[in-house]
């Protein structure tokens, strides 16, 4: 089936020589394990409830759970990043950094993030993200740095991430989509969600979604017109291909600060309308 709205993405991590970063107290060598730039390209789906059951019982799944900072945040941390101070510095005071390698006005949002695998430790993350640019006439790319952090800094910076917090349940599904006659390894990522807010408050409604990441923002195309392995998708909404405004309740940062509040309810039942309608539709 022919999927008429897919925003898909793909994030590409590489590293570059201006990751190389000069500054007091940085272990260059140690630094490009830890810190990685390169573009994200995903598409979000809504997945309803039943569907999204009946493809995640039986399997393994990570546990993750993000903070957000805020806007004020972004420089001061990228700042203490490039500086080579500990992340723990970082403060809503100014902080000279270097524009050549990152401007903080190309990002729009930070984050920590704690995943926990079955059977290993946690693994921390601190994440910025710029805001979705169009390639291959789709908004579905936008500029990513990730940097690792320890469990010390992470619960330091819990105290600075006070814009909000969602806690969810990611199950990985392998697949491939084929561009012209070449077919690539994806995945499928179901991510389910359990709590939201400041106070990280369990859901009042089940809200599923599915990524995935793409190569090039171009492959989206394939994606919509059906060349994949993940039948299920036929039965999926596009979230990042909607209305601005049935889309902007269900913003993960909107969500994180408040939950799945009023109109987040009511963005979720026009979804599950849609997909109503696209199941009599192939049943016609």
């Amino acid at each position: 089936m022919s999927l008429e709205s897919p925003h898909t993405s793909k994030h590409t991590t590489r590293r570059e020589p201006s990751l190389d970063i000069e500054g007091p107290g940085i272990d260059r060598n140690a630094e490009q394990n830890r810190l990685s730039e390169g573009r994200e390209i995903e598409a979000k789906f809504f997945i309803p409830p039943h569907v999204a059951r009946t493809l995640i019982r039986g399997r393994p799944f990570s546990q993750i759970e993000q903070r957000y900072f805020k806007e004020r945040d972004i420089a001061p941390l990228l700042g203490a990043l490039l500086q080579g101070k500990r992340i723990s510095e970082a403060s809503s005071k100014p902080v000279a950094i270097q524009p050549e390698v990152f401007a903080p006005e190309e990002f729009s949002s930070a984050r920590i993030r704690r995943t926990r695998h079955p059977g290993e430790r946690p693994i921390y993350h601190l994440e910025f993200k710029g805001s979705k640019v169009e390639e291959a006439n789709v908004r579905i790319s936008r500029r990513e740095v990730s940097y690792t952090i320890t469990s010390a800094e992470y619960k330091s910076l819990k105290e600075m991430a006070t814009a909000g917090a969602i806690r969810k349940r990611r199950y990985s599904i392998p697949g491939i989509i084929q561009v012209d006659k070449e077919v690539m390894d994806v995945t499928a990522q179901i991510d389910c969600l359990q709590a939201a807010g400041k106070k990280l408050s369990k859901v009042v409604a089940d809200f599923d979604t599915v990524d995935i990441e793409l190569r090039n923002a171009a492959h989206i195309h394939a994606l919509r017109s059906g060349h994949h392995s993940f039948p299920f998708l036929q039965d999926c909404v596009e979230i990042s291909a909607l209305d601005r405004k049935l889309f902007k309740p269900l913003a993960t940062r909107r969500i994180a600060k408040a939950g799945l509040e009023d109109d987040a309810i009511k963005a979720l039942k026009k979804l599950e309308a849609i997909v109503e309608q696209i199941s009599k539709r192939r049943g016609s």
